[in-house]
């Protein structure tokens, strides 16, 4: 039998296999392609996560102005009905946040016409998780108070009646949690900026001044601003934590845009200083400034 020339080459068997040095270098490129694999993984999910709570915090934000707006547009709009806008006293334990208060045209739990008192505001919510266990974080409110606007327009005892000199009416409304990761809660009003020769300097379109601006028709509208915290890192956070945070966003004073204040601090580390200085942890206060959403609305007067 005739063997076949490329079997043999001057008396040796000629071997087709790999030689140590070739499997190694195959082992360290399947090595290194992956770790690239691994690495693109990691940076997809974690990107994802990321996504994630910001869609989180939007989405809650959203809602609740949405809910807002609709209330807003439906408000009653009459001279002696301007709304009640205020912040909550320094004592109170849900301070620096605001509050605001109209009468709208919604249909209240309790009353026979289609028309109610509706307030917004933060405030510490309990809230049961699993079992028996509770846990009390702050979170944006809507409070709803069905009205009637006299005993001859109704029923015989009106709901709520403006107490004399009050701008608020009493009255106990039913009170339902609005957005779980709204911690802050803020408002200004914008008005009209006169055109002038050169600009002027000194005016400025957002104001706290509200007895200049709710009767007037200088005014253009109401900016609410809230600042939300995804439910992943409000876990992990107290509520007393969540209050500092809320402490550290700084109130608005006259001539500021909320949304722009705000921002502004988280970005300058402003707000890290100030919650490091409530007693939160530099790391924990780092943390939640990247976690923290600004969102804002205009409630234009005449939409």
């Amino acid at each position: 039998m005739k063997e076949h020339p490329d079997h043999w080459q001057n008396g040796a068997h000629c071997s087709a296999g790999f030689t140590l040095v070739e499997v190694l270098v195959a082992e360290v490129v399947f090595l290194i392609l992956m770790l690239v694999v691994v690495q693109l993984t990691f940076g997809v999910v974690q990107t994802a996560a990321t996504q994630k709570k910001r869609m989180d915090s939007l989405d809650d934000a959203r809602q609740s102005l949405d809910r807002l707006s609709l209330d807003w547009a439906a408000r009653v709009r009459r001279s002696d009905v301007l709304g009640a806008f205020t912040r909550q006293a320094a004592s109170s334990a849900n301070a620096p946040n605001a509050q605001i208060g109209f009468l709208t045209q919604a249909q209240a739990y309790s009353g026979a016409r289609h028309l109610a008192w509706v307030t917004y505001a933060v405030n510490n919510v309990t809230q049961v998780n699993q079992g028996s266990q509770s846990t009390t974080m702050p979170a944006l409110e809507r409070g709803i108070l069905g009205y009637n606007w006299a005993t001859s327009d109704g029923p015989a005892n009106p709901l709520m009646t403006f107490p004399a000199g009050a701008s608020t009416p009493s009255g106990t409304a039913t009170v339902e949690p609005l957005a779980n990761t709204v911690f802050r809660f803020e408002y200004c009003f914008l008005q009209k900026v006169p055109a002038t020769v050169p600009p002027a300097t000194t005016t400025s379109a957002f104001t706290t001044n509200s007895s200049l601006y709710l009767n007037s028709s200088n005014l253009v509208g109401i900016v609410v601003a809230v600042a939300s915290i995804d439910q992943q890192t409000r876990q992990i956070l107290t509520l007393s934590q969540l209050v500092a945070l809320g402490n550290a966003l700084p109130s608005v004073t006259d001539g500021q845009d909320p949304q722009a204040a705000w921002t502004t601090s988280i970005n300058s580390g402003t707000f890290v200083s100030a919650a490091v200085s409530a007693g939160v942890s530099q790391a924990t206060a780092q943390n939640a400034a990247r976690a923290v959403r600004v969102f804002q609305r205009v409630l234009y007067i005449n939409e």
